[in-house]
């Protein structure tokens, strides 16, 4: 323990005498420090944690499919009536649309500028 305290000691000393040193291995370690931290925070909150539902093994996206009519895309955004029609006939335990446009909300006055809710 007392060898532990002189090499404390003696590296005090020498960051003392090099402020500019100091400085720059400070800053250095804080970065470090800081993007460890960051990039742990993004993989535990996207990969280490689970999702929130009951059988996450069992989640599925939806896309429709249109041929002949000229869209070059194969993954499609399903329409307000499609999404009606696929809780009427598709056998999932629930369903449900995303959306992340914002729209523009008259109550009467001016309209008002509001995001729609994530799920609905």
């Amino acid at each position: 323990m007392e060898t532990l305290l002189q090499d404390i000691r003696y590296a005090l000393r020498i960051l003392r005498r090099s402020p500019g040193f100091a400085i720059v291995a400070v800053l250095a370690l804080a970065l470090g420090i800081g993007a460890t931290t960051a990039i742990f925070s993004v993989v535990d909150a996207v990969i280490l944690k689970p999702l929130p539902y009951e059988d996450p093994g069992r989640l599925v996206q939806l896309w429709m499919r249109f041929t002949g009519i000229g869209i070059p895309n194969d993954q499609n955004w399903v329409s307000a009536p499609e999404f009606m029609d696929l809780q009427k006939n598709i056998s999932f335990s629930q369903i449900a649309a995303i959306d992340d446009e914002s729209y523009n909300i008259n109550m009467g006055g001016m309209p008002e500028p509001s995001k729609p809710p994530r799920c609905r």
